[in-house]
């Protein structure tokens, strides 16, 4: 499957500080206001991590990324697995880890106008297999 690249905007980034935590930076607030969207973060290489979806604004989903993996790393209770938090943290002590934004057109269905982005992110898990994404729905 080929990505058409030019279709999504880089929002956000993800980079380890001087204490080895997880920190998160906006580089578009425009593009981290958009909803109904297709996210994907990739290594500083351009290795795909992981895709994601959120209905609300994207800054809002991609803003619990860092504090997850924090927590993670803490010992403390976290949706994110030790393992994984582990790796977030190998890719982007080799560079930023950017977060890139997809928001899809609406298409007219029977029951009216929808943003197929869920559709999207199950395509594209199914086809990359990203390390990162635990489910492949």
């Amino acid at each position: 499957m080929e990505i058409d690249w030019t279709q999504f905007r880089q929002v956000a980034q993800m980079t380890v500080d001087a204490s080895g935590r997880m920190t998160f930076e906006v580089n578009d607030p425009e593009a981290a206001k958009l909803e109904q969207v297709l996210y994907v973060w990739q290594s500083h290489t351009g290795q795909i991590l992981r895709f994601g979806t959120t209905k609300s604004p994207v800054s809002s989903r991609l803003r619990q990324y860092p504090n997850h993996i924090n927590r993670s790393l803490a010992g403390l209770k976290s949706p994110t697995p030790e393992w994984e938090a582990k790796a977030w943290v190998d890719y982007a002590n080799k560079g930023p880890v950017v977060a890139l934004v997809h928001q899809p057109p609406q298409i007219n269905s029977v029951i009216g106008p929808i943003r197929p982005y869920l559709d999207l992110e199950r395509e594209l898990i199914a086809a990359f297999k990203p390390p990162l994404n635990r489910s492949h729905r």
